[in-house]
C-alpha cells in the first residue's frame, strides 16, 4: 500500500502526471515537470509526534512570493502542524517563508 498526501494528489491532477511516491521522489536525478525544488517535502506524510514538536517551538508563519497551489500547500502544511499561518506579514510572525527570486535551478 502506498501512502500519499493531499498535496501529492492535487499536484498530480494539476500536472496530469503521476509523480513517484514520496519515498522514490528523492532518488530522481532529473527534474520533474511542474515540481519546484523542495516541493516534494509536501508529498511526505507527517510522522507521528511531528505536530506536537513543532507546536512547542511557538512559531507563527507568514508567506511571500508563492502563488496558487504551492501557496495553498504551504498553508495546509502549517495547518497540519498546528502552526499559526498568515498570508500577510505582520509583527506576530516569527518566520517568513519567501519564494526565491529566481527560477529554473
Amino acid at each position: 500500500m502506498h501512502v500519499v498526501t493531499e498535496c501529492w494528489v492535487e499536484q498530480c491532477l494539476q500536472e496530469h502526471i503521476r509523480y513517484p511516491d514520496f519515498d522514490q521522489i528523492e532518488l530522481q536525478t532529473q527534474e520533474l515537470p511542474g515540481l519546484s525544488m523542495g516541493q516534494h517535502a509536501l508529498f511526505r506524510p507527517l510522522r507521528p509526534g511531528t505536530a506536537q514538536s513543532v507546536q512547542a517551538l511557538s512559531l507563527a508563519l507568514s508567506i511571500s512570493g508563492y502563488e496558487g497551489m504551492e501557496r495553498d500547500h504551504i498553508g495546509k502544511l502549517a495547518q497540519a502542524l498546528g502552526v499559526p499561518f498568515s498570508e500577510k506579514f505582520s509583527r506576530k510572525a516569527t518566520h517568513l517563508i519567501c519564494q526565491p527570486p529566481f527560477k529554473g535551478l
